[in-house]
């Protein structure tokens, strides 16, 4: 019996904890009842211009094959009159979204005739100036009138300055936030205000009982356009991919999209310019699907997205539960992590890439991210990202070794496995002061997510 009291004080310590005002809160009632039936969404900006529209031969469907390819569920285009990708989507088991570029008229008939539709999108960059609002508000009520079940929301453009997101919620009443930030920087790094910028927007969200969507860069800014064979260089990789990703999940983000995956320049997908032969005539623009590549960043997001899809099961039931604060290098407008509860201490043991890689220089000095989120039952959850990223960088190349230390009572940890889906129960070691540690191998970019080992379920989805 004496042997079992330290675990039952711990279980005791644990299910107690209480933050207050970070506490679990309820969505909406619509969004509530539309996640009960998705996944969290994974998906890109799609440009499906009205040339290619156009096009014979089921191209539409070759296209948004490969678009699924990625591992995408869902499909984003802001121009309604595209059906004939949209139908494509819907066959391949995606759901698709669109917005309000038409009329009343043209956007009801797409909506109301084609099957898959997950949301309306209101606006893409609104400001917030009133004259912005009242059309915005004009769309916003539209479709709630017209589509009472149907998600709808405007996407806000971070563009650096203190967006008025009081005004716009108030106003519009969307069913989600939703920003788009575009945080890389020309050497391939996130920059800085990113962590400030999605703490704030973890806030709003919380004070409105919001979920947040995020819309992140699959590109690295550059000053030209991309001329064979430089363009390659514009691409994010592995480890840029997955820290700006797994970051936005560790503030409690529920839907990602990445702009942009395929109609510009900087795209997932790019053309090298060479038309089709035979395509001429009519006024329509030579396709050029024969004549394109997948880019670092298609493989990068294709990578993630098992992985994105298993640890989604159980995000999209829980909710930021204070700051998240960092160990190592602290961004600006942010806090050191100085340990919370029974998680004393997180470090990256070894800042030096493994030996087996070519780039082993990070082009940022290592740090951990550490959040903590809570489920409706009270449960509590941590996740630790390792922050290593740069130009050109693997998430192999920026893999670290990571020590979280604990007090002397945590002997299991528990670890949702992003490879399988599975809760695995861990075993910590001790240490020669009496606390316990757990090291483990954590790519670069890349988050893993922990629970107290105390007996109680996780929030997992209804399929899991």
């Amino acid at each position: 019996m004496r042997s079992r009291l330290p675990w039952l004080l711990f279980t005791l310590a644990v299910i107690t904890i209480n933050h207050g005002a970070w506490a679990w809160y309820p969505h909406g009632d619509k969004y509530a009842a539309w996640q009960k039936k998705n996944p969290m969404i994974y998906g890109a900006w799609f440009s499906c211009n009205a040339e290619d529209s156009r096009e014979p031969g089921g191209r539409q469907q070759d296209r948004v094959r490969r678009f699924a390819a990625v591992g995408f569920n869902d499909l984003l285009w802001i121009k309604a009159n595209h059906r004939p990708w949209f139908i494509q989507a819907h066959k391949l088991g995606l759901t698709w979204r669109t917005g309000m570029r038409g009329s009343f008229n043209q956007v009801n008939d797409i909506i109301s005739k084609t099957p898959g539709t997950s949301a309306l999108i209101t606006a893409y960059g609104p400001y917030d100036t009133l004259d912005d609002m009242e059309d915005l508000t004009e769309w916003s009520q539209w479709s709630r009138d017209n589509f009472p079940d149907l998600l709808s929301y405007a996407i806000i453009l971070e563009r650096g300055t203190n967006y008025k997101y009081k005004r716009y919620i108030e106003a519009c009443q969307p069913d989600i936030l939703a920003v788009e930030l575009f945080v890389i920087d020309t050497d391939g790094s996130i920059k800085p205000e990113y962590h400030s910028q999605l703490a704030k927007l973890a806030k709003t969200a919380k004070q409105y009982h919001l979920p947040l969507w995020v819309q992140l860069q699959s590109f690295e800014p550059i000053t030209a356009k991309p001329r064979l064979p430089s363009f390659a260089a514009s691409q994010l990789d592995g480890a840029t991919m997955r820290a700006q990703t797994f970051l936005a999940l560790a503030h409690g983000v529920t839907g990602v999209h990445y702009f942009m995956y395929y109609g510009y320049e900087l795209g997932m997908v790019v053309d090298l310019g060479t038309p089709t032969p035979g395509s001429r005539g009519s006024g329509i623009r030579p396709t050029q699907y024969e004549n394109t590549v997948l880019t670092r960043s298609w493989y990068a997001a294709r990578d993630m997205a098992p992985e994105i899809h298993r640890l989604g099961k159980s995000l999209i039931h829980m909710r930021l539960d204070g700051d998240v604060t960092y160990s190592g290098q602290v961004p600006e407008q942010c806090s050191p992590f100085e340990g919370r509860g029974h998680l004393l201490a997180a470090a990256i043991v070894n800042d030096s890439a493994a030996t087996m890689q070519v780039n082993t220089e990070p082009e940022n000095p290592s740090s951990l991210a550490v959040s903590f989120l809570t489920d409706q039952a009270g449960e509590e959850y941590f996740m630790i990202v390792n922050m290593v990223h740069g130009s050109r960088m693997s998430k192999l190349d920026g893999a670290r070794t990571v020590r979280l230390t604990f007090d002397k009572n945590v002997t299991h940890i528990q670890r949702h496995s992003r490879h399988t889906g599975n809760i695995v129960t861990l075993v910590t070691d001790t240490s020669a002061d009496g606390s316990r540690f757990l090291e483990f191998h954590l790519e670069g970019g890349t988050g893993d997510l922990f629970k107290w080992s105390n007996g109680n379920p996780w929030a997992l989805d209804s399929n899991e």
